[in-house]
């Protein structure tokens, strides 16, 4: 049995993204943090638990709002019935 991941969100990241931006103009922030880049990508999670969970299968992100649950269900259906 092959087991993956399919980490879905609707936001991926926007705030990290905006809250550095404004840290940055208003002079908060010197630079960007060396965490602000992987807490704004989707996919992040979805590698760290593949790894806690020692997963083989696939590993992904999607970021399409409310219907991510569905894409991933269709994802997964698929990548099932062509045996991965």
């Amino acid at each position: 049995l092959i087991s993956g991941v399919h980490f879905g969100t609707g936001l991926d990241g926007v705030s990290e993204v905006a809250n550095t931006a404004k840290g940055i103009s208003e002079g908060v922030y010197k630079s960007i943090g060396p965490y602000a880049l992987t807490r704004s990508l989707a996919n992040m999670p979805a590698g760290v638990i593949s790894r806690l969970w020692g997963l083989r299968g696939p590993c992904m992100a999607g970021n399409t709002a409310c219907a991510t649950g569905l894409h991933a269900i269709g994802d997964a259906y698929r990548m099932s019935r062509c045996g991965v």
